[in-house]
């Protein structure tokens, strides 16, 4: 009969002692049962000696009395360590006005959300609890309560001028440690929000004329740049429904419209602006901004409002600049702007805008883009669309000069050639990645079963017979435009009356298949620079996966959690997504110097080996605190050595 554990172990124990001659007695927990009519031993524990035994009830004894509290420390110390080399809470503090009081600074404010934020996507009144489960509540002690209205206060501090301040001079700080562009890879992306209302709020209608005149003044003059307006008089209409700013000849009228809820601001130049209106306990507030925006969702939630991210990030991957922008605006419409930012900026860490390469999608071309960059004295690689260089598609691949084996060893060829677009004469290089076209073409043929099932219930729809409502023409064509949407030249439909009746048609286009076929693969790279030799113009352009890894990083809850974003209005959605970039920079500059200590672990398995080193609180009843390490692996002691993450214990307070 075979017993189980609970059986065995409801057995009462007792100790057997083994002697042997010369030796010192041996002691051993046993229990015994009897089995088919004999005792039999059915459970036993060695336990030594008894010198052995009387040791180990010492360090029992020892250990009853010690109490244990375990932090993780190796991430959040990492950064910090970071955060102290580039000066960051004393660059923010340089910045802000705040009085000195007793607290926390704007810096340190600005740090723990960071902080927090790399740890779990916290509310501002969540941080006070991550604060409190946390090591730093050692080290920082401060009279005031963490709380939601404690952040968002010192949030205020960051404008967009302050923000730029202090990018100005983290950028120089990255630059005296080292890190000096030589490339910059631009692009653009958008996370997707939950808000349906965002919006920055500008002023009461009610209290203008009155005590928000000023704030209203400052809109006209700070986002709309309307200079006249310092001097300028206020005035409202009899019904309360007109506002006007006048001085001189010029004139700015703001008509109240609540069956709509919103203002439609004009200036006398002819240009019109609308604001979302709000009535909260019988006061009619104005708001504008809104950053978050119906728009094409690079995470394929169409469905919710976007928020727009532009980042360049220099060729030792860690980001310069960024812009934050509603998400119905197009990428090539925020280029100018981030171009603009990102030569002033270099001029300001004083790094020469000449010879500076710029890499970025086919998003941003366009004729005014380019002769910008070209008047910066930068240089360009960057995509070319299909429809600017259909000929090079035809190309037979025999044309083709071998370049490289890529690191998932798939052979790059490139064929080389030169056109004049946006009105002057490029280098081209028509690159072909044989991943690339397998890939592709898997892709297709997975999409296309999916694209004929799609027409083919749009032409049911179309064709119905009997009961139900049958889907117009122009419908079905519309449904139709969006199913084929990415490989329109490979399918045939139409739609028409025919004998009363209506008939939708579709099928595959053999040729045009076969053309869509011939561009797998294939990408038009175009340069100003034709002293390079085709692997390197291929291969610079290909680096720009750096930035689009940077957004991958933003979007990464284990990383850097930019989402939920949990403040509504434009003036703080701002600063979250710069906190959350300033992350990112920490973290980039963290993997360039581990890089130059030849540092093998990848960049992933570097923060989990991180998230690994904790310490704990080690105090006994009568006895200091005292804080250790605890047990550590070989990647993560030479971690701790080389980031000297120790040091950030310093000023533990007990």
């Amino acid at each position: 009969m075979e017993l189980t554990t609970n059986e065995i172990m409801a057995i009462k124990p007792y100790i057997e002692i083994i002697r042997k001659k010369g030796r010192v007695p041996q002691y051993i927990l046993v229990r015994k049962k009897r089995v088919n009519g004999s005792v039999k031993r059915v459970w036993s524990k060695y336990l030594g000696t008894a010198e052995t035994i009387e040791k180990f009830y010492k360090k029992c004894e020892e250990c009853t009395d010690i109490k244990l509290k375990s932090f993780e420390y190796g991430r959040t110390a990492a950064l910090m360590k970071i955060a102290e080399e580039l000066n960051f809470v004393e660059i923010v503090n340089k910045h802000t006005t705040k009085k000195k009081i007793e607290g926390l600074t704007v810096g340190e404010y600005m740090l723990l959300i960071i902080l927090s934020r790399a740890d779990e996507p916290v509310s501002k009144n969540g941080i006070s609890d991550w604060f409190d489960d946390s090591f730093l509540d050692l080290m920082w002690v401060f009279s005031h309560k963490l709380n939601t209205q404690n952040f968002t206060n010192h949030m205020d501090y960051l404008t967009d001028e302050v923000m730029r301040k202090i990018g100005d001079d983290l950028g120089k700080r990255l630059v005296e440690l080292g890190v000096a562009p030589t490339k910059l890879y631009i692009d653009m992306s958008n996370i997707f929000t939950y808000m349906e209302n965002g919006g920055t709020y500008l002023f009461n209608w009610n209290n203008i004329p009155g005590n928000d005149s000023k704030r209203l003044i400052n809109h006209l003059l700070d986002n709309l740049k309307i200079d006249w307006v310092k001097n300028a008089t206020i005035n409202k209409n009899n019904d309360g429904k007109i506002i006007t700013v006048t001085e001189g000849k010029n004139s700015v009228e703001l008509k109240l419209n609540e069956k709509e809820n919103k203002v439609v601001l004009k200036i006398s130049d002819g240009k019109t602006y609308e604001y979302i209106l709000k009535e909260k306990k019988g006061k009619l507030k104005v708001y504008g901004g809104e950053m978050p925006k119906k728009g094409r969702g690079k995470e394929k939630r169409y469905d919710k409002n976007i928020i727009g991210i532009g980042i360049a990030t220099s060729d030792e991957n860690i980001p310069i600049l960024h812009e934050s922008y509603p998400g119905n605006k197009h990428d090539s419409q925020i280029f100018a702007g981030i171009f603009m930012k990102i030569v002033d900026r270099l001029n300001k860490i004083n790094v020469p805008c000449k010879g500076i390469v710029v890499i970025w999608d086919k998003g941003c071309n366009s004729k005014e883009n380019i002769e910008m960059v070209k008047n910066s004295e930068m240089n360009i690689v960057g995509a070319l669309r299909k429809d600017q260089v259909p000929e090079l598609y035809e190309v037979s691949l025999d044309k083709y000069d071998y370049l490289y084996t890529n690191k998932n060893k798939y052979g790059v060829k490139g064929y080389r050639t030169k056109k004049t677009l946006f009105g002057q004469e490029f280098t081209i290089v028509m690159s072909y990645n044989e991943g690339s076209y397998k890939k592709q073409s898997r892709t297709y043929e997975k999409n296309k079963a999916g694209i004929i099932e799609k027409l083919e219930k749009i032409k049911q729809s179309v064709e119905r017979v009997g009961k139900g409502k049958k889907k117009s023409i122009k419908n079905a064509l519309i449904n139709a435009s969006k199913a084929v949407r990415n490989y329109k030249s490979a399918f045939k439909y139409d739609g028409y009356v025919k004998d009363n009746k209506q008939v939708f048609e579709h099928s595959i286009d053999a040729d045009g298949e076969k053309k869509l076929r011939a561009t797998f693969g294939k990408n038009p790279i175009f340069t100003d620079k034709p002293e390079l030799d085709s692997e390197k113009i291929v291969k610079t352009y290909n680096q720009k996966d750096l930035v689009e890894k940077d957004f991958k990083w933003l979007k990464n809850t284990r990383l850097i959690v930019i989402k939920p974003i949990f403040c509504r209005d434009d003036g703080h959605i701002k600063v979250h997504i710069f906190l959350c970039v300033t992350e990112l920079v920490f973290y980039r500059y963290l993997m360039w110097k581990l890089k130059k200590q030849n540092e093998t672990l990848s960049e992933t398995k570097v923060i989990e080996e991180l998230e690994k080193i904790r310490v704990t609180l080690v105090k006994k009843e009568d006895g200091t605190p005292k804080l250790k390490f605890e047990e550590m692996d070989l990647d993560q002691m030479r971690l701790f050595s080389t980031l000297d993450l120790e040091s950030v214990l310093k000023e533990v307070n007990f």
